[in-house]
């Protein structure tokens, strides 16, 4: 494979790449007892899911029965 396959290559794997990029994330705090709650739930689960799952989850179904989408578009 040529120097300039190469390269072109790269820049397919790099297009890819961007095209798929995870959604961004931020850091939360979450309280201590919460914290160890979910860690101790994950570690007994041992399916794979992980505490972010778990909080993504859980404030997804709050802001679904909140006011909050509604308050969002007024």
């Amino acid at each position: 494979m040529s120097f300039s396959d190469r390269q072109q290559n790269d820049n397919v794997e790099s297009t890819f790449a961007k095209k798929t990029k995870a959604a961004e994330t931020k850091v939360v705090k979450l309280n201590a007892d919460l914290h160890y709650k979910l860690k101790l739930y994950v570690a007994k689960k041992g399916t794979g899911i992980t505490i972010t799952d778990l909080v993504n989850k859980a404030v997804t179904q709050y802001i679904k029965n909140s006011d909050i989408e509604k308050t969002i578009k007024d």
